[in-house]
């Protein structure tokens, strides 16, 4: 292939997918590695590792009569492996078909669908074609899968099954720039009515190929510069309408080289679980980029993951590498609370005394000291065996990201030798922005990380109007947002820096730094009527600290109001569709029975809040007076609080597709509840009576 140079561009920042940008190159070091296109760089590590396992997956089982159900895969079915030489040849293959189909220049190829090997195959081949990759998250309704689409300017379709399908078949009126909709799962019925475009299985679609011969598809990948856009990640719309975020090859390239040092991933060593929505930047850098960087090997997991099989799947594929949000954490921690609580005898007294050894351990590593006497007998007696149960006993690095993850979960599987470590990223910088990884100096428990290797981070408080935020420059930041030159040009400082909007600080401890720590988006600042600030993050986490075997998710209320409220959320299960239900989780029972007595006659949601006792009153009550001691100041007290009428989720709305809270949408599903808290003047009423207002 030609030696791919730099598109001649003027400025650092665009917001127009046909523009070059300027690099933001380093004269030394790590910022001034040569720049590399995707599709170099991808050819580089297939020819050092054609007969290298990239992938493997599951065969597919039988389709669901139910056209809108997940068809079932048992776990006990084969894995197929692809090779490195295979899935670049097969990435070739879609590029060429693509191309056929009539894909043009920087425009977009969406992808719906749950991860999956035809994902990173459309994945890459928009990118060798010349296309844009855009990925979307299942989750998406019909209008904001429109919003996307049409602000990408989408050529070509690819959906996973039926329900994606029909989901784009409802807005096809308002594509116009619509060629083709391909469909890789499940059979493709025929379809009634007349359409613009064609609709293609997969099989059919990848048989196009052979109309593009590969001299053809080089012409295009010869054309392709570093410093050209190549993908789009869309944010997801938490706090306003989701805006495209532009990353060139070189924000991806470079990214994935520095992570794979920053955090010494192995070549041809490393196994990976995919699970987490791949439209999301943390599952793209790490499942389709380093993986690809450094010839290592992945594992699809099955989209009934969400139902709770994940732990199945980690004991079949024993990763090396383990990434989740802070819910998958909470989950696994859940789990085992509920098994610690069931130990009785022995077995229990040996266990709640390795997790002694487990805690002073976790913290003697951090700091760079000698271990803990005994911390081999506890590791074989209880850690080892936990490990293995979960998986995990081939794990050296654990990594929690997409948002912070609770002090209390941290703590708990920390005293089980399960040492996570956060990492903090945004879209608009490739993925990654700071990383604890493991080692003395590396990782500081509660921070947000080091700053990637080759990167600079500063605080401003001199071009902004909040001091705090956390400013970021480096060949990670990303080029603008697409068709959008007013936000673009806002995200970033008079001096070119990228306001990340988090308030953050730079801290350095006994083993080094500076580490950074973020309190919170400004954005979800909270400015009472008396003009007191309050950073919500710390205290809600505190809140499920006091609370965590029975409050699952909770919010600070009382923007331009006279006090603070919050709502809180219930620990109950999840039915089939991953929607919260009336029953409490075991661990929410637990603590409910030793709140009242074990013989209560409370047994679902629906009734805790038709009946709330003075007991249960009184106890959350204390953990809020707790709260307000330690972590608020008097006239920022926390003086009512209710509960919701169920829980937070992905499938309800109130959570995003990374699990984080999506605020404005509570506030407007429980505007009706917060009005009720305000509308009286006397802020010491009992909280008793507005909790019975939620039911």
């Amino acid at each position: 292939m030609d030696n791919l140079k730099l598109a001649k561009a003027s400025s650092y920042v665009c917001y127009n997918p046909k523009d070059p940008v300027i690099l933001r190159l380093d004269q030394t070091g790590d910022g001034s590695l040569e720049p590399i296109t995707v599709p170099e760089r991808f050819h580089q590590v297939q020819l050092s590792f054609p007969e290298m396992i990239a992938f493997k997956y599951k065969t597919r089982g039988e389709e669901s009569r139910d056209e809108n159900a997940i068809y079932e895969e048992p776990l006990n079915k084969p894995w197929i492996s692809v090779t490195y030489k295979e899935y670049y040849q097969m990435c070739r293959r879609t590029a060429r078909a693509f191309i056929f189909l009539g894909l043009e220049s920087t425009h977009a190829v969406g992808i719906i669908g749950f991860n999956s090997p035809e994902w990173f195959y459309s994945n890459f081949g928009a990118i060798f074609a010349g296309g844009i990759s855009t990925g979307i998250y299942t989750t998406n309704d019909p209008d904001s899968c429109l919003h996307i689409l049409n602000d990408c300017v989408v050529d070509i379709i690819v959906v996973e099954n039926r329900l994606q399908l029909l989901k784009i078949l409802k807005i096809q009126d308002e594509l116009p720039s619509l060629k083709a909709i391909i469909q890789y799962k499940g059979s493709l019925k025929q379809e009634a009515g007349e359409y613009r475009f064609k609709i293609y299985s997969w099989y059919d679609f990848i048989k196009l190929s052979s109309k593009v011969n590969d001299d053809e598809l080089d012409k295009i990948i010869n054309t392709l510069r570093a410093n050209m856009c190549c993908t789009l990640l869309y944010t997801s719309g938490t706090t306003g309408t989701p805006k495209g975020v532009m990353i060139s090859h070189d924000n991806i390239t470079w990214t994935a080289r520095q992570v794979a040092k920053m955090i010494k991933y192995r070549v041809c060593e490393e196994i990976l679980l995919s699970y987490l929505p791949l439209g999301h930047v943390a599952a793209q850098i790490v499942d389709i980029y380093l993986l690809m960087d450094t010839a290592n090997t992945l594992y699809f997991a099955h989209p009934d993951v969400y139902k709770g099989t994940i732990v199945k799947y980690l004991q079949q594929v024993r990763p090396t590498l383990f990434v989740g949000v802070p819910r998958v954490y909470e989950k696994i921690a859940e789990k085992m609370q509920e098994i610690h609580h069931r130990m009785t005898g022995a077995k229990k007294v040996i266990t709640d005394w390795a997790r002694i050894i487990g805690s002073d351990g976790s913290i003697a590593l951090m700091k760079g000291k000698p271990l803990p006497c005994f911390s081999c007998l506890a590791k074989v007696l209880v850690f080892n065996k936990v490990r293995k149960a979960l998986g995990l006993d081939r794990c050296t690095y654990f990594v929690s990201t997409g948002a912070a993850l609770s002090h209390q979960t941290l703590t708990y599987l920390n005293s089980f030798n399960i040492p996570v470590m956060e990492v903090y990223g945004l879209n608009e910088c490739s993925g990654p922005c700071t990383i604890n990884h493991p080692g003395p100096g590396h990782n500081w428990a509660g921070s947000a990380g080091l700053p990637l290797i080759g990167t600079h981070v500063r605080i401003s408080s001199h071009y902004d109007e909040f001091p705090g935020e956390l400013c970021m420059s480096g060949r990670n930041v990303f080029m603008g947002y697409i068709n959008k030159e007013k936000e673009t040009n806002e995200a970033f400082n008079k001096d070119g820096w990228f306001k990340t909007g988090d308030y953050g600080k730079l801290e350095r401890t006994e083993t080094g730094g500076p580490f950074v720590f973020i309190k919170g988006r400004i954005r979800e600042l909270i400015i009472l009527s008396g003009g007191e600030s309050v950073v919500p993050d710390d205290i809600e986490n505190a809140i499920k600290e006091e609370l965590k075997d029975f409050i699952s998710n909770v919010m600070i209320v009382g923007n331009k109001k006279r006090f603070l409220a919050v709502l809180l959320a219930i620990k109950t299960e999840m039915d089939e569709a991953n929607k919260p239900t009336d029953i409490f989780t075991p661990l929410a029972k637990a603590w409910l029975d030793s709140v009242l007595s074990p013989n209560n006659n409370i047994t679902t949601l629906n009734v805790l809040l038709k009946s709330k006792p003075v007991e249960l009153d009184n106890a959350i009550q204390n953990a809020i007076n707790k709260v307000n001691e330690k972590h608020c100041e008097k006239s920022v007290y926390i003086q009512k609080w209710v509960f919701v009428p169920r829980d937070f989720s992905l499938a309800g709305g109130e959570l995003g597709p990374t699990l984080k809270l999506r605020r404005p949408v509570v506030l407007k599903r429980y505007s009706q509840i917060i009005d009720f808290i305000y509308q009286d003047g006397n802020t010491t009423r009992s909280s008793k009576s507005i909790s019975k207002r939620s039911s």
